[in-house]
């Protein structure tokens, strides 16, 4: 009985410590002292801590089963996993003067930048300088461009591919907000946003086989540590648009609950060219509510996302110029609201973890046209229209156009086995649910009901210190039924294999190689199939084809890097196949006195890359030039031209660190950026002549009361430059791009 009764004991003594709080020192390797406020992150839950002034943190039990990030500016980022720790262990850093260990968390878990497998940009918010729109931050990405309608709308173009065929992820779920549509934007406000991740090519089966130009992957703002809250707001001011930008954040976290909080409000005037003209209706308003609680365990982690976002956008349909500036919005115009629902869960086993996300997306997007287009075309409706419409903003001289309401519920569920190091297995499927309706008589595309499932199953596998391997299959089905305008039902089902392989191998340990080769398909979605209507804010009448074949694309995706301490280069050529590619071309008639145009397709190929320097010299540490080059090459199998394709760009981007002793720190830049002629067109473009930008910046944080106060400054095309984009939807109405715009932004911390 007395051996018994030890044995009892010995394993009610044992559990406990399984699960007991470790005591972690974080060091530096060149002087082995202890690192004072080093932070750790753990992606799972979303929560950060910090050590204290010696370097030490006291991990809380909920962390046992997850990888943490461990960071300190001036050194190396590494990634540790918690189970691996002994009760008092230590993680010693090595110093850097470059950021060349950056974590990416679009996987299923997070890896730092150079051990992963596929070419992953990241760009963090905080260093991001002031812009008009979220789209505006992300195209400053080296590869990533966008195509414009104005100031403030903006669609992300990953390699002369856009639209449908990116896949944007927010709060962890896929976004669907009629991305098909060239004038509709990203529809994501950037308050809240913590970093940005983008995949190039069709290389993640994670995030859907139809993402052939790549994956916007969104990562939140993370909860802050226990016991600890946060509250900021910030403003800035646009001197083009006269434009106010103001947010608010309270963040909170306790033992096992966290609470984040975020408002934000955009107020812009209609923007003056580089000739000094106003632009006519280029107004935009918008405002956007977040609110996101998460839980936290030793068996699972969970949190629950509400954002509500509604913009409106003004439209210029003639090219008018020279009128009256104004805030409220005038006809011709877009609301939009969006509400995203996201939970975000994982579940903890013995030796492995599942990941469940769930989401809803509510996108309803209205065109508000005045009465002289409205009668256009549409005199029958007109009764119809005052009728419905009574009582609303400008009753007598706006009515609603198109008005489509489109609701999408998506689940992601993986099963994901972690063997150490970067070893991992996973198994998946993801489904989609979409119910597009039309809520007034003018439609452009049908009702339709969309479903969409997928199996996947990848496997990242680390052959020794120096290669990995990283491969995986997946296989889709979709099915599309329609109601079309005569009461008659379209229906289709398309489906395919895709896959994807890459390896990658570090020759020595500042050198990188990377290779991909990746597969993706894309059924045509209703609006490519079935759309039959004017589009006013397009400024053409559009007419689908019931005919298409889906898209089938082919990536081979090269990444050579190297750099130390002072200097660095990378190298990322391309070719991407797609097979039936989808695209809208002038029939050379016009239908309700505009132009039409239908969707054709063909076989396809687009190549090219993106190369850059980072030089930072041993004796000015405080200096930093960067050098980036992208350039796109795109034609179809009869020798023609893909249209919007972008033209060849270099960043050239100087910045300095102003050493100071004070509670002041000082971070400069200057950068030129040149576009070229774009004269590799589509027969119904026209070529576009080259242009230069200068551009300043300058970003002072004060050290005041414990907290950190931000003043930042911001000057684009310093001098003036009257140009356009190719890429800009105005460009053929003659409409120049944004001039001189002068942003001042601050950042108040309370807590």
């Amino acid at each position: 009985m007395k051996s018994v009764f030890l044995t009892i004991l010995t394993i009610l003594t044992m559990v406990p410590a399984l699960y007991a709080q470790k005591n972690i020192t974080i060091i530096s390797q060149e002087d082995q002292k202890g690192i004072p406020f080093a932070t750790l992150y753990n992606a799972d839950n979303q929560q950060g801590f910090v050590t204290d002034k010696e370097g030490v943190i006291t991990l809380p039990t909920n962390t046992e089963n997850s990888k943490l990030q461990v960071a300190s500016i001036g050194f190396e980022t590494q990634i540790v996993w918690v189970k691996n720790l002994k009760s008092t262990d230590q993680i010693v850093l090595k110093p850097s003067h470059l950021k060349i260990d950056e974590v990416v968390v679009s996987g299923s878990t997070p890896v730092l930048q150079k051990q992963e497998v596929m070419n992953v940009a990241l760009l963090k918010m905080k260093d991001a300088s002031i812009q008009n729109s979220l789209s505006e931050t992300i195209a400053s990405i080296p590869g990533v461009t966008q195509v414009t309608t104005g100031a403030a709308i903006g669609k992300p173009t990953i390699r002369g591919l856009s639209g449908t065929r990116i896949a944007t992820y927010t709060h962890g779920i896929r976004l669907e907000n009629q991305q098909w549509g060239a004038e509709h934007g990203l529809g994501v406000d950037a308050t809240g946003i913590e970093n940005i991740e983008v995949i190039k090519g069709p290389a993640s089966l994670l995030y859907g086989s139809d993402a052939l130009g790549g994956v916007l992957y969104l990562v939140d703002d993370r909860f802050v540590s226990s016991d600890t809250m946060k509250v900021e707001v910030g403003s800035s001011y646009n001197a083009n648009t006269r434009g106010i930008d103001s947010y608010g954040k309270a963040y909170w976290s306790g033992e096992k609950w966290s609470f984040n909080l975020s408002g934000s409000q955009r107020n812009h005037e209609d923007y003056t060219d580089g000739n000094g003209n106003v632009v006519n209706n280029t107004r935009f308003n918008t405002y956007d509510v977040t609110g996101k609680i998460g839980y936290r365990s030793k068996k699972w982690s969970s949190s629950l996302t509400y954002d509500h976002l509604y913009e409106q956008y003004g439209i210029n349909e003639d090219g008018a110029t020279g009128g009256e500036r104004g805030r409220e919005m005038t006809a011709p115009y877009q609301p939009i609201r969006t509400d995203v629902v996201s939970s975000e869960n994982i579940f903890y086993l013995p030796t492995s973890k599942i990941k469940l996300n769930l989401g809803y997306v509510l996108n309803h997007r209205q065109e508000i046209e005045g009465e002289e287009e409205h009668e256009h075309g549409h005199e029958a409706e007109e009764e119809h229209h005052e009728e419905e419409h009574e009582g609303e903003h400008h009753e007598d001289e706006e009515h609603v156009g198109l008005d489509m309401k489109l609701q999408t519920y998506t689940y992601n569920a993986q099963w994901v086995k972690s063997y150490g190091g970067v070893n991992e297995w996973i198994i998946g499927s993801q489904g989609m649910y979409q119910n597009n309706e039309n809520l007034s008589e003018e439609t452009l595309i049908p009702n339709t009901i969309t479903k969409n499932i997928g199996l996947f199953s990848t496997y990242h596998w680390g052959v020794s210190d120096r290669v990995s391997l990283l491969g995986g299959l997946r296989y889709d089905v979709q099915h599309m039924d329609s109601k079309l305008d005569d009461g008659t039902h379209q229906q289709r089902t398309d489906g395919a294999a895709t896959l994807s392989a890459g390896v990658h191998w570090s020759p020595s340990d500042n050198m990188s190689i990377k290779t991909n080769f990746s597969s993706g398909y894309r059924a045509p979605n209703i609006y490519e199939l079935a759309s039959n209507g004017s589009h006013p804010s397009a400024n053409r009448y559009e007419i689908g084809n019931p005919n298409l074949e889906k898209e089938q694309a082919y990536q081979f995706d090269v990444a050579v890097s190297q750099q130390n301490d002072h200097f660095g280069w990378y190298a990322n050529p391309f070719v991407n196949r797609i097979q039936d590619y989808i695209y809208l071309t002038p029939t050379g008639q016009e239908k309700e006195g505009l132009p039409v145009y239908q969707y054709e397709q063909s076989n396809a190929t687009l190549w090219g890359g993106e190369a850059g320097i980072h030089y930072h010299p041993h004796s000015m540490h405080w200096l930093h030039f960067n050098s980036d080059l992208s350039m796109v090459y795109s034609k179809d199998d009869e020798g023609d031209y893909i249209a919007l394709t972008p033209a060849t760009s270099i960043n050239n981007k100087l910045a300095f660190d102003i050493p100071t002793k004070s509670t002041v720190e000082l971070n400069l830049f200057v950068a030129y950026n040149y576009t070229f002629k774009q004269d590799r067109v589509a027969a119904y473009e026209t070529p576009t002549d080259g242009y230069g930008l200068v551009n300043l910046g300058a970003k002072g944080t004060i050290h005041w009361l414990h907290r950190d106060f931000q003043l930042d400054l911001s000057v684009n095309n310093l001098f003036d430059k009257a140009y356009t984009s190719h890429l800009s939807r105005y460009k053929d109405l003659g409409l120049l791009n944004m001039g001189r715009s002068v942003q001042l932004g601050l950042k108040i911390p309370i807590f």
